[in-house]
C-alpha cells in the first residue's frame, strides 16, 4: 500500500507491545480507496515510543466489508466465550497499567 496516505479510525493494544490500527485509505490525489488494518510493533528507544506497521496488512475496499469484518470479529468472540464482563474487565485492568 505504498504511496497512499492514512486517516487513523480505532487502535487497540493486541499483545504487550504490538497494536491493530484500522485506518481509512487514500490515494496520491486525495480519494478515497478503501479501509487498512493494520499491525503496529510499539518500540522504545531511549524512553520514547515509536509505532512501526509490519507488512502484511488487511485491505478492505468498503463499509460492507469493514462490516463484515466486525461480525466475523464478534462471531469469534461469542465462539470464545468472550463476555461483556471480560471485556469490562479487560478496560479496568488496562487503566491500572
Amino acid at each position: 500500500m505504498g504511496g497512499l496516505n492514512f486517516k487513523e479510525l480505532a487502535k487497540e493494544r493486541i499483545k504487550k507491545r504490538r497494536n491493530i490500527v484500522i485506518s481509512e485509505a487514500f490515494n496520491k490525489s486525495g480519494s478515497f480507496i478503501g479501509y487498512s488494518i493494520a499491525e503496529q510493533f510499539i518500540a522504545d528507544e531511549e524512553g520514547k515510543k515509536m509505532g512501526i506497521f509490519l507488512n502484511g496488512g488487511l485491505g478492505i475496499l468498503d463499509k460492507q466489508g469493514l462490516a463484515h469484518l466486525k461480525l466475523a470479529v464478534d462471531k469469534a468472540c461469542e465462539e470464545a466465550e468472550i463476555t461483556e464482563q471480560d471485556l469490562c474487565d479487560i478496560v479496568v485492568n488496562e487503566t491500572k497499567e
